[in-house]
């Protein structure tokens, strides 16, 4: 049911933007305003994804273990508005059966400097993440950010803004109300300056304490956080962890010309109190991820005033992305890849990704990638004994309201 009600999106978006063309397609999707401010607007998208994994297989396990081949990655559909001061949004996705509804929240515009939000979206820790999924570079949201960034959640944030800085402060019900890694009350905040050629840099951070199941509990789970690379096959599994669970994320990015760059660095901390074989503390566990891309925009159209800008028809992009688990502890004694180790053997994996994307009209996206996967420990790869290359190749296409 949930891809038949995802492809019926699809094709109503293709239907109605087909035959509308460019100067109709403005009058869609629905939206209702009135001489008093108030408005209402239908959004919504959908993703359709294709992948490939030329010359590798992941031994002796199923299909499962990596992405699928193809699928509905994404039907989103929403109503977004504002009355006055006041604004909201309600977004679910049709093609996500473990978390329909994304985003329902209700602001309040209290000035020019500060907003209020409350309800349920995403904690403000790192810049990627706060980016929506029909406006990312490339296929899918980089290594760090995918593992690392807390999910959305209940919650309340402040969003001020003092000359070049902005800064948002919230306090969550937990990291991802959809997971099974959910920590107990969450604070997150972010502060971002912006300068000339649209410099930004950004710093983050989140905090919240994890509870382990009970010992009594017939299977015990771990809620500690897994590392799956992109093209899904996951080389470090979630751990036992209970206590203390903390982030910290540094981004930036800048616009020279056609050409933007972007960087970001993700830091996560877990404590393991009495997760040991025998009831023991063992040290936390620790992950860390950096990113980089640049995106060249070759394309040129002259803006009303006469300026030369970047067009949104065509962008290539190219990005490094890396992510590792070990923990805080010695490396002494044997170290186990298992999920009460004390010595944690590390685990890491890193990939390049060359995209190209390409707006035939403005509510189509046709995006392709080039994914190359390598990982730290030979023995732990996809076919054990080669740490890599393993590529993989990804295509979407993307139909969307205005």
């Amino acid at each position: 049911m949930i891809a038949r009600a995802t492809w019926a999106l699809a094709g109503l978006l293709l239907a109605r933007g087909a035959g509308a063309g460019d100067a109709g397609f403005q009058a869609w999707p629905p939206a209702w305003s009135s001489a008093s401010g108030a408005r209402v607007a239908l959004t919504g998208f959908v993703q359709l994804d294709a992948r490939a994994f030329p010359g590798w297989e992941v031994a002796g396990a199923e299909a499962s273990a990596r992405a699928e081949t193809a699928e509905a990655r994404r039907g989103r559909l929403g109503v977004e508005g504002e009355w006055g001061r006041i604004e909201f949004e309600v977004e679910a996705d049709l093609a996500d059966g473990d978390e329909r509804l994304k985003d329902a929240w209700l602001g309040w515009r209290l000035g020019r400097a500060l907003r209020l939000r409350a309800g349920r979206f995403k904690p403000p820790v790192t810049r990627e993440w706060l980016t929506g999924s029909r406006r990312l570079d490339f296929l899918e949201r980089s290594l760090p950010v995918r593992a690392l960034a807390p999910g959305r959640d209940w919650g309340g944030l402040a969003i001020a803004r003092l000359a070049d800085f902005e800064l948002h402060a919230g306090a969550f019900a937990g990291d991802g109300a959809a997971d099974r890694s959910r920590a107990e009350t969450t604070l997150a905040v972010r502060i971002a300056w912006r300068g000339p050629r649209d410099l930004e840099l950004g710093a983050s951070g989140s905090v919240g304490d994890v509870r382990a199941d009970p010992p009594a509990a017939a299977e015990p789970r771990p809620r500690g956080i897994a590392g799956d690379a992109p093209s899904g096959f996951r080389f470090s599994e979630p751990r036992f962890v209970d206590g203390r669970r903390r982030r910290l994320g540094l981004d930036a990015g800048v616009a020279l010309g056609p050409v933007a760059f972007a960087a970001e660095g993700v830091w996560l901390r877990e404590r393991r109190r009495g997760q040991g074989p025998l009831g023991d503390d063992l040290p936390d566990e620790v992950a860390r991820g950096l990113a980089g891309s640049a995106l060249w925009r070759p394309l040129r159209e002259v803006s009303a005033k006469g300026r030369r800008r970047p067009a949104r028809t065509l962008e290539l992009g190219l990005r490094f992305e890396r992510l590792c688990f070990d923990d805080a502890g010695p490396d002494a004694g044997f170290a186990s890849a298992g999920s009460r180790a004390r010595n944690v053997r590390p685990a890491g994996a890193e990939a390049w990704t060359a995209g190209a994307s390409w707006w035939p009209r403005p509510w189509v996206r046709l995006v392709a990638n080039l994914i190359l996967e390598r990982y730290d420990d030979a023995l732990r790869a996809p076919e054990p004994g080669r740490a890599g290359n393993y590529p993989t190749l990804a295509a979407r296409l993307q139909l969307a309201l205005p």
